[in-house]
């Protein structure tokens, strides 16, 4: 399928402006010019901010670091489920700002606290630390959320790429220690193989916003030389099955003109293969970054309305969208 008429005038755009070097970009200079473009682009892509009942900012002591957390709580009543978010920016660049209106939007429709996670990023920290880290603070919040409202319980996570790799991360670790219990995973073009080895890598490398270029970037950022490029919580893709069995469902979401999108469709097959229940949407003529695009895009929206009905029905909440 091909690129429709408005994501293309924005690829046009996109890709008409200077772009960063990335052999002399620091990872200051990307989080700025992240920050930056994300702004320009806000009132065409996504929605007006949604409104809170409450927001609390915390930290979370770690055995690695301090984390921030933000908790948006979108209704008065207690006991609400609660949905982790991870960001995505690969390891390195994206924030609590410019997932905010995502995080909003996310607690609003499905009717849940929504906890943005803050976790510590590349290079000042690289991995496994920030797996651990993320780890423990979606453990810490299991126990803790009953104070702002929540029920640690009824747990999800969810990320976009980088956080999605995240994200199942973290379930692979609750899965081997035995907490906290998740119910569902919900990972937006997650990053599933560090190797760069699929398809699209390959034949979505330029052009589409996410670059080839750019992931290796993120990657040598992230990694050490020693470290396994196959260690499952970096690249979930080359988890054997007893490491992915008993992983909580899972709602995939990728995009046909993404370069992670064969990783995204090769994780959807291997959690299949290891008997995890697993829903794999793919988004004809989308790119990454799409579900951030409301909107501008009705696939963006569309997709956003599938993640929260698979949360909404995973934690028993009835009615309409709000």
């Amino acid at each position: 399928m091909g690129l429709p008429l408005k994501l293309r005038a924005v690829l046009w755009v996109h890709n008409l402006r200077p772009k960063l070097n990335l052999h002399t970009v620091t990872p200051a200079g990307f989080r700025k010019h992240n920050r930056n473009q994300l702004k320009r682009m806000s009132a065409l892509i996504e929605d007006a901010p949604a409104e809170m009942y409450q927001i609390f900012n915390e930290h979370v002591m770690t055995t690695v670091t301090a984390c921030k957390i933000r908790i948006y709580k979108p209704l008065a009543q207690i006991d609400l489920p609660t949905v982790v978010y991870f960001h995505g920016g690969g390891f390195v660049i994206g924030d609590l700002e410019t997932h905010d209106n995502l995080c909003r939007r996310t607690a609003k429709d499905v009717g849940c606290i929504v906890v943005a996670v803050d976790y510590p990023r590349a290079p000042e920290y690289k991995f496994p630390d920030i797996p651990q880290v993320c780890y423990e603070v979606t453990q810490w919040i299991a126990d803790n959320i009953g104070a702002f409202g929540g029920d640690g319980t009824r747990l999800a996570v969810m990320g976009d790429s980088a956080g999605g790799n995240l994200a199942t991360g973290v379930c692979m670790q609750a899965r081997a220690k035995g907490t906290p219990h998740i119910l569902q995973q919900v990972l937006i073009y997650p990053c599933t193989d560090a190797t760069l080895s699929g398809e699209t890598i390959r034949t979505r490398a330029t052009g589409y916003i996410l670059t080839t270029e750019m992931m290796q970037w993120f990657l040598n950022h992230y990694v050490t030389p020693d470290t396994d490029l196959k260690d499952p919580l970096l690249s979930p893709c080359w988890a054997t099955n007893e490491q992915l069995k008993d992983l909580p469902p899972a709602l995939i979401i990728t995009a046909e003109y993404d370069p992670l999108c064969s990783e995204g469709t090769r994780y959807a097959e291997r959690l299949r293969e290891a008997g995890v229940q697993v829903t794999h949407e793919d988004y004809k003529g989308m790119v990454h970054v799409f579900f951030q695009m409301p909107r501008l895009l009705a696939s963006g929206d569309n997709a956003q309305k599938k993640a929260f009905k698979t949360l909404r029905t995973i934690f028993g909440i009835d009615g309409i969208v709000r």
